[in-house]
């Protein structure tokens, strides 16, 4: 079962920029924000210290791993049920997420090269009853730096990547797990099932 835990939140009419690198190229991207959070200032300031990228091999993913297990629990402290517990059981779990779309691991690097967030996704996803899908497993962001932009950076980044080559994108969220919803439902993600404690969403590629 895919695990979700979404952490900043939205912003609407302002717009602040964000460094994206893929491979050697590098892009400035814009993202939209709404007045509920903290202040323009204090977003912009944060993401200016960010860059996204993916790994650029497995040996770097592995030279990481630790630390990402280490950004996982430390991320999921106040969701525990929604997430692995143990250590071998999140190191398995990250193995996963990265061997079954390297491309579309990407992570958020603060401006001391350390992982504050991460967040990862299948681009041809056989779902059972949609068909091929792109699916986006997990993104997790480090409690210091939650609400000030990173989260949406990593989701919007991956989102568009697996739009390009998909009609539709589904994820799983945790039924208890009120802010990621609300942040899915703003990026046009609907309810379309349930399973246990894991609430289904989807979106179609058109709708954005």
């Amino acid at each position: 079962m895919e695990h979700k835990a979404a952490f900043g939140r939205l912003f609407l009419c302002a717009s602040v920029k964000v460094r994206v690198e893929d491979g050697r190229n590098f892009q400035v991207q814009e993202q939209q924000k709404t007045p509920s959070e903290p202040s323009l200032e204090r977003t912009r300031e944060a993401l200016a210290r960010v860059r996204i990228r993916p790994f650029a091999d497995r040996d770097e993913f592995r030279s990481w791993r630790e630390r990402l297990a280490e950004l996982y629990r430390e991320a999921y402290r106040d969701l525990q049920n929604y997430a692995y517990r143990e250590k071998p059981q999140i190191l398995r779990y990250l193995d996963w997420l990265y061997d079954g779309d390297p491309e579309h691991f990407y992570v958020a690097w603060n401006e001391r090269g350390e992982p504050v967030g991460f967040i990862s996704g299948h681009s041809r996803w056989l779902d059972e009853d949609l068909g091929q899908v792109g699916n986006i497993h997990e993104m997790v962001v480090h409690p210091d730096w939650r609400g000030r932009g990173v989260g949406r950076a990593l989701f919007d980044r991956l989102a568009a990547d697996l739009a390009a080559g998909n009609p539709v994108l589904i994820l799983w969220v945790g039924e208890g797990n009120h802010k990621a919803r609300a942040m899915y439902e703003r990026r046009g993600f609907k309810e379309i099932g349930r399973q246990g404690k894991w609430i289904k969403m989807m979106r179609e590629s058109s709708s954005v």
